[in-house]
């Protein structure tokens, strides 16, 4: 281990007359580095930093196509507290190639706190060394940004520092020669309090946004969520542990484009692109032509709308897809108080209860904008569910199209997300057939992940009569919190959640069936058969000869018809292009 008293020839004199960004008062500086050894590592574009940027005499060469990318020296330990009211400070060489307006420096301690400073390189004139101070006067103690909050407040020793790209598409072509510690002078002082006002301005925008958050939520947990006919719509309820019920909810719908025969009405107008970056070009006779869009206003309900993209043949109008229903109202979603659940048949449910905690998670599946969402909510419940009891739950404050729903739990019928197979199915000589119990429930309303894979001894294969057929023991293959080591590289923990498997391959007999865990539920339903394998390769086989050009498709092959196309005989023309295709 090394300090800040020894590290690299510790304190330095020197008579720097001028700081960029900065009056030169500079005094005593600490320097964290000379630059006069490689990288240790890279990410993103810049992962072969410790290879590909050249260190001479000028300092390290960071060359690279882009910004996106970020490099660093790792395992020093640096103790600055007594650097404190310091300004990081660059000394860079711009070459002629560069076109980055910034760098980013950061620091990084041992409990996980980052401190992140930006570098203006647009001052800098290229081709000389020059030294310049982070903006805005930014301090070890008052950073311009923190990356993220470690679990002690402040920046402890530093273990880690990075230089990272801007993350545009410009590249970049500087010499770092050295990072330095300097003390402030009446600009950065300046400059630094300007800094604090600014985040004192923001931190009061982000106290007032909060604020307007809270009334927002009270004021719809006192009149209740809308449930209009186009909400989000519950696509399936579930137990994924004994006290903890799954529910699925589709907010927002894809809607496709449409190719429709254009049939004129009065008032009608078309009009071509205002803007001419939407135009394309096609060859024609031999000649490279260029086309502009029009587009097809029509008024519809005392508005004037445009519907689509007209055809060049004027025949056909295109109508781009579109993103129907309303998304979900996030204001009280993630609240305990936006639920209740209530049963006839459960005394623990005899009055409406709320859940005791909320967890969600979510992703896109649309292409339109603003994106449908599928969403999956997990609502831990204060006591474990009754078997054969209907319970009937409330989106009290969730604007779900529908108000209410029952769900029976019977978990010998239902399926569970925490219930996996391979719906592909199994062959009955494949060396291992498992299924997993496991189940990640997503984030509550502060961010905490939840896990709730319940503990579970074993399971049980069910027939398509629900007969049971072959029963097994459930094996911990993973413990909550535990890492996978998938490669060299990456030791994460991927699932959030403990994992079980359920091995059924002791199992050979051809047919159809569930893998059930008791108290849960059960997996969607799956074949054992010689030829389950047979099926995904002839889809994706289809799905390749069915996009050939040049021939006619039909039964028995496909089972629509489709002219050959793109055929020489056909009319079609095909051109050699000259112009070389650029990486």
């Amino acid at each position: 281990m090394i300090n800040a008293k020894n590290v690299l020839g510790g304190l330095l004199l020197f008579g720097l007359t001028k700081l960029l960004a900065a009056e030169p008062v500079v005094q005593t500086n600490f320097v964290i580095s000379r630059c006069d050894q490689p990288f240790m590592f890279g990410f993103g574009a810049w992962e072969s930093a410790r290879t590909n940027f050249a260190v001479k005499p000028d300092g390290i060469h960071i060359a690279a196509k882009n910004g996106k990318g970020g490099a660093g020296v790792a395992g020093i330990h640096l103790n600055l507290a007594e650097f404190k009211d310091c300004t990081p400070a660059l000394t860079l060489a711009v070459g002629e190639g560069n076109r980055a307006q910034t760098l980013t420096l950061e620091f990084q301690d041992g409990d996980g706190t980052g401190h992140s400073y930006r570098f203006d390189l647009r001052v800098l004139k290229p081709g000389t060394a020059q030294k310049i101070a982070a903006e805005s006067g930014a301090s070890l103690a008052e950073p311009q940004s923190m990356v993220k909050p470690g679990t002690i407040p402040g920046l402890g020793p530093v273990v880690n520092w990075l230089i990272i790209g801007n993350w545009s598409d410009e590249p970049v072509d500087v010499a770092l020669a050295g990072i330095e510690l300097v003390p402030p002078n009446d600009a950065l002082l300046a400059a630094r309090a300007k800094l604090r006002d600014l985040k004192a301005k923001e931190a009061e925008q982000k106290r007032r946004e909060v604020e307007a958050r809270e009334l927002a939520r009270r004021t719809l947990l006192e009149a209740g969520a809308p449930h209009p006919v186009d909400g989000p719509e519950v696509k399936q309820v579930c137990a994924v542990a004994p006290d903890v019920i799954a529910i699925t909810v589709q907010a927002g719908k894809y809607v496709g484009n449409q190719l429709i025969p254009y049939v004129a009405q009065p008032g009608d107008e078309i009009q071509p692109a205002a803007n001419e970056s939407k135009s394309w070009r096609e060859v024609e006779d031999g000649r490279i032509v260029e086309h502009f869009p029009k587009y097809f206003f029509r008024t519809i309900n005392k508005k004037r709308p445009q519907v689509g993209q007209m055809s060049p043949d004027g025949k056909q109008v295109f109508i781009e897809g579109k993103t129907a229903g309303q998304l979900l109202n996030e204001t009280i979603v993630d609240l305990p108080a936006a639920y209740s659940i209530h049963s006839g048949d459960d005394a623990a449910y005899a009055k409406p209860t709320a859940p005791t905690a909320v967890f969600r998670k979510g992703k896109p599946n649309g292409p339109s904008k603003p994106l449908p969402f599928f969403y999956t909510i997990s609502l831990r419940l204060p006591s474990p569910l009754k078997e054969g009891a209907t319970y009937s739950i409330r989106f009290y404050g969730v604007n779900t199209s529908k108000q209410t729903l029952a769900y029976t739990h019977n978990p010998r019928e239902t399926r569970s997300l925490a219930v996996h197979a391979i719906q592909t199915g199994y062959r009955p000589d494949d060396p291992y057939k498992r299924a997993y119990l496991s189940y990640w429930m997503g984030v509550d309303q502060n961010g905490k992940s939840g896990s709730c894979t319940p503990k579970a001894h074993a399971f049980e294969l069910l027939d398509t009569t629900g007969r049971t057929v072959f029963t097994g023991k459930a094996e911990l293959a993973k413990a909550d919190g535990a890492e996978e080591q998938i490669s060299i590289h990456e030791k994460l923990d991927y699932t959030k959640a403990a994992v079980y498997r359920l091995d059924f391959s002791a199992f050979n007999q051809p047919g159809e069936y569930r893998v059930f865990v008791p108290g849960i539920g059960v997996s969607g339903s799956f074949r054992i058969a010689a030829d389950v394998w047979e099926r995904p390769f002839k889809a994706a086989m289809q799905g390749i000869f069915t996009q050939r050009q040049g021939i006619e498709l039909g039964p028995p092959a496909t089972e629509y018809r489709r002219s050959r196309t793109f055929h020489p005989d056909d009319g079609a023309q095909f051109y050699q292009m000259t112009i070389p295709m650029q990486g």
